[in-house]
């Protein structure tokens, strides 16, 4: 299925296509669209505040936050879709969007890397507020509508081309492989809990302060 989430068009066929084919529900929502660098036009994450570009950031910004934002958004009718009413039963769906540990703002002691940071903190946030309000409507909706888990995750380094350049400073066992990677965080999902909507969790289920 073509799906551009920044593509209003695309994005209903898309979502009407999955609906189709999932029987009007769908019981998880992976977003793991991102953009660190593109070798094909300079862009490179900055260093130095003299750096920034306000087209670098509008085009970072889009892939990392908008993007993602705008697939909850398609997607949440689909994933709260099949409460009690449906199946007999509150089974939970779960919205889960790729972040990274370096749009912590707590967790950074480096600075640079200014547009990446920035669009995986704004990402957070909407994160946080997709959870309070799908949680809200679960409990207001009797069981029509499905309880949502809407998570931040965090990978790790995992070894593909968004982290490639600048991979050669991690060490071996902290380089995952795709695989190694996308195991490590379905794991994390299987084992969310009532209380984790609105987390912000590693690859090894800790924690990961905003």
């Amino acid at each position: 299925v073509r799906y551009d989430a920044c593509d209003a068009a695309c994005a209903a066929e898309a979502v009407a296509r999955v609906a189709d084919l999932h029987g009007g529900r769908v019981d998880a929502l992976i977003n793991t669209c991102g953009l660190l660098h593109d070798p094909a036009t300079g862009l490179t994450p900055e260093k130095a505040l003299a750096q920034l570009s306000a087209e670098a950031m509008q085009r970072v910004y889009e892939a990392n936050c908008v993007a993602p934002s705008m697939a909850m958004v398609h997607f949440a009718p689909l994933l709260q879709a099949g409460g009690a009413e449906r199946d007999g039963s509150h089974g939970r769906a779960v919205a889960a969007t790729l972040s990274a540990r370096v749009g912590s703002i707590a967790d950074n002691k480096m600075g640079g890397w200014y547009s990446y940071r920035a669009s995986k903190a704004a990402l957070n946030q909407t994160v946080v507020g997709a959870a309070l309000e799908l949680g809200r409507a679960a409990r207001t909706t009797k069981g029509r509508k499905r309880d949502v888990a809407v998570v931040a995750l965090h990978p790790g380094t995992v070894d593909t081309r968004l982290s490639s350049p600048f991979s050669a400073r991690v060490k071996p066992e902290k380089l995952f492989t795709p695989e190694r990677a996308a195991g490590d965080l379905l794991k994390v999902l299987s084992g969310l809990g009532p209380t984790d909507s609105g987390s912000f969790l590693a690859y090894d289920g800790s924690t990961i302060p905003w």
